[in-house]
């Protein structure tokens, strides 16, 4: 019997918790449309148009959530707002073309996913535009 109530007492100490714990573990509240990294929150993503903003209000990134996963063209900028990169999901996996640009608008690279995986001829580009190398992925 005496096991029996320093178990019960015990059970009963660890599962009480202040409120300062219990406001720790709640996810941050979110806008509709928007989803919080999975690194912070654990959290399944809503369905439909995701939207990532910056400190500043300028939007860090969009795209499309289907089944969970990343679906259709994304999209990501610098602070500055100048486009960043794009590039095409397939249920998650990067499919189609990508393109991404250095901050100040030159093209960095240009080329082609297939089941996430680089195919075909990638070109990149250095800062100023000029052809700096090119990589056939077989």
């Amino acid at each position: 019997m005496k096991h029996f109530i320093y178990l019960s007492i015990a059970s009963l100490l660890f599962s009480c918790s202040s409120p300062e714990q219990s406001e720790e573990k709640k996810a941050p509240a979110l806008a509709k449309g928007e989803w919080a990294d999975s690194a912070k929150v654990k959290a399944a993503p809503p369905e439909g148009e995701y939207v990532e903003k910056y400190n500043n209000g300028i939007i860090k990134m969009h795209g499309y959530i289907a089944g969970g996963m990343r679906h259709g063209q994304w999209a990501s900028f610098y602070p500055s707002g100048n486009p960043w990169s794009e590039v095409v999901y397939i249920r998650g996996k990067r499919n189609g073309r990508t393109t991404s640009w250095h901050e100040n608008g030159q093209l960095r690279y240009s080329g082609f996913y297939k089941d996430d995986a680089e195919a075909g001829k990638w070109k990149y580009f250095d800062e100023s535009g000029k052809l700096a190398q090119e990589v056939d992925y077989k």
